[in-house]
């Protein structure tokens, strides 16, 4: 699970799971299932974070896998924007943030 402060959202992220679920952390109430449709070419996902860039309007939820990417959501709706392939698999969102 990860508590994202700035948008009041729980992630829950099952084991091997190729998808997550966000609850709205005030009501505990399920919002969405991320992706909304399983793919089926994704890894599973393992760690989660807030991004917002100084200075700028980029606000992303971004979402570390076990196939070596980073996917980066949109905040407000969790649309999937963009992916970044890596050569290590990120286990904690903090130490790719300050890459960005």
């Amino acid at each position: 699970m990860y508590y994202l402060d700035k948008l009041k959202h729980l992630l829950v992220m099952e084991r091997d799971s190729k998808r997550f679920k966000v609850y709205n952390s005030i009501t505990g109430k399920w919002m969405m299932n991320v992706p909304e449709k399983s793919t089926g070419n994704g890894g599973a996902f393992i760690a989660a974070d807030y991004v917002h860039i100084d200075n700028t309007n980029v606000k992303f939820v971004a979402t570390t896998t076990n196939n070596l990417q980073i996917n980066f959501w949109d905040s407000s709706n969790y649309i999937f924007r963009d992916r970044m392939n890596t050569n290590d698999v990120q286990l904690c969102g903090k130490s790719f943030l300050t890459h960005l």
